[in-house]
């Protein structure tokens, strides 16, 4: 995760845990549910701890289980709880690929807390927005998740398409493209670039001698070294 995801990432727990505060505040728990926060906020505090990779699925349950807490709880108010259910959908996208069975754990959650309205024998004056805006949130969820998965699949192959397999260096299509990219700014006036080719003098007799495994691992070698020497900007690749 780069920088700007980790920002984003522990914004969300800050928002989790002040839209907690806020619920509590409004409307203070007494008696055993002041246990069932406390099992909340230990619970999500677990699941930080396992990492984002892991955090996902560990608290899409809890958080249906806690909307639907908070449904019961605050009586002819629950309208609120509707705000914190589009992270409901989207833990369900983080969690699993998309179109799978625990994917539509998501919609599951929805279900149940549009029927529990009706259920609990609330207010419903506002029931027909919340409804509907739980099948746009689930529809929308799907969709961006779908678009995941496309961009996705378009990063592995272009990365496959522009990468050496064996050193993870540039290929020559690559280098190709760059030297194109680069030509053309000199043409417009920029600075010049420079174009460096190495040779590793009497390679064949080493994958002769020692074997193609040994070839291998003295080309990995070779490219870790060039990469970790040349200046940040710098593209290294594999032309033969």
């Amino acid at each position: 995760m780069d920088g700007r995801g980790r920002v984003f990432y522990f914004a969300s727990w800050a928002g989790m845990a002040l839209g907690l505060l806020l619920q509590a505040q409004r409307f203070p728990p007494q008696g055993l549910e002041v246990l069932l926060y406390a099992f909340f906020v230990l619970w999500a505090l677990w699941a930080l701890r396992r990492g984002p990779k892991v955090a996902p699925r560990l608290l899409l349950h809890l958080l249906g289980a806690y909307l639907l807490f908070e449904l019961w709880r605050v009586g002819e108010n629950w309208p609120l709880a509707g705000f914190f259910t589009p992270a409901l959908y989207l833990l369900a996208g983080f969690a699993y690929p998309p179109w799978s069975l625990g994917h539509l754990l998501g919609a599951f959650w929805g279900g149940v807390l549009v029927l529990a309205p009706l259920v609990l024998g609330r207010n419903l004056d506002f029931w027909p927005h919340f409804a509907v805006s739980q099948v746009i949130l689930l529809s929308l969820t799907f969709l961006l998740a779908r678009f995941r998965e496309a961009h996705g699949q378009m990063r592995f192959w272009k990365e496959q398409a522009l990468t050496d397999p064996l050193t993870g260096l540039l290929n020559r299509r690559a280098l190709e493209m760059a030297l194109e990219r680069e030509a053309a700014r000199v043409e417009r006036g920029e600075r010049p670039f420079s174009l460096v080719l190495v040779d590793l003098d009497d390679f064949k007799r080493v994958n002769d001698t020692h074997g193609h495994q040994v070839g291998d691992r003295i080309l990995k070698e070779v490219a870790q070294y060039l990469v970790a020497h040349v200046r940040q900007g710098d593209l290294v690749g594999r032309w033969g």
